[in-house]
């Protein structure tokens, strides 16, 4: 297994906690969030209709665990704890400081992070 570098972003949310997640998504962890989405579609349901109609087959609670599973993957801190405590830190956080940060990681997952990163100086390096 290679160890590669990965850049990383803090956002710090209204109450002032520190939030350092990954400032994108790899293939494989996209590929997983896909899997929840189209766990509950079949091939038969894009067959003679669009992938958009195909795709309003998603029940809401595939969406509510594809969100899981990115916060999951994707934060790497709160307020300098450890990656491992990253999760429940962040469900600890104040409503309205964990819906900054599902704003931010739904723009990794609906793929509108390249034109955010551009413009987002804050990163730093981490193993």
């Amino acid at each position: 297994m290679t160890t590669q570098t990965r850049s990383t972003k803090e956002i710090v949310t209204p109450s002032g906690n520190k939030v350092v997640v990954y400032d994108y998504i790899t293939g494989g962890e996209m590929r997983k969030i896909t899997a929840l989405y189209m766990r509950d579609i079949t091939a038969g349901d894009f067959n003679g209709v669009g992938e958009k109609k195909a795709m309003s087959k998603v029940p809401v609670l595939a969406v509510f665990e594809a969100q899981e599973l990115a916060l999951k993957m994707l934060i790497v801190s709160v307020d300098g704890g450890s990656k491992e405590e990253a999760y429940d830190s962040a469900m600890a956080l104040r409503e309205e400081d964990l819906a900054v940060l599902m704003t931010e990681i739904d723009q990794y997952t609906s793929g509108t992070t390249e034109k955010k990163n551009e413009s987002s100086p804050t990163t730093s390096q981490d193993a």
